[in-house]
């Protein structure tokens, strides 16, 4: 179990329903949320180079995402915690400071779950991701993306979802 999911599991414990366990849990950011948090790094940093690349890197934050999210977007906060117990599926704000788990701001039982899109690797200037959506009723859209350096667990993560009985699977792309 990763420090993150005990992190999770720790913050949980009064919510979780009996026999519910945190089965995974990465770090992520909403659609474009990474190339924000670079841009801002850079545009703050003072650096007249720095500023100037801040708009390009900043920009297609939505453009690569699976073509069957035709929905709305469910909003998600800038930086985020994806976890997926064997019930449902979480996503909290994260401190600012801490970069750890706060607030519980989205939950949706994996048996609304309609759909889980191909993961798409989104290649940034500077904040390679890998772009993911789910299918929940509404009809809407839940979309995050997982800093390449937490590839292995988002795509645990996703795996975790994916296994669920009666759910439309997209094919897996390739891996980088």
């Amino acid at each position: 179990m990763s420090y993150l999911t005990r992190k999770v599991t720790r913050r949980m414990k009064r919510r979780l329903e009996p026999g519910e366990r945190v089965e995974h849990a990465t770090p992520a950011a909403r659609l474009g949320g990474m190339r924000e948090y670079a841009s801002g790094l850079l545009r703050h940093s003072g650096l007249l180079p720095a500023i100037a690349v801040s708009g390009q890197v900043a920009s297609g934050g939505k453009a690569n995402i699976d073509p069957t999210a035709a929905g709305p977007l469910v909003p998600l906060p800038e930086r985020c915690t994806v976890a997926v117990t064997d019930r449902r599926v979480l996503i909290f704000s994260n401190n600012s400071f801490t970069n750890k788990p706060s607030k519980l701001v989205y939950e949706v039982p994996r048996t609304h779950i309609a759909w889980v899109g191909a993961p798409i690797v989104d290649p940034g200037i500077l904040t390679k991701t890998e772009r993911v959506v789910i299918g929940v009723p509404g009809p809407a859209v839940v979309g995050w993306e997982v800093p390449r350096v937490y590839l292995r667990q988002g795509r645990a993560l996703l795996a975790a979802l994916a296994q669920q009985d009666g759910l439309e699977k997209q094919e897996q792309g390739p891996v980088p």
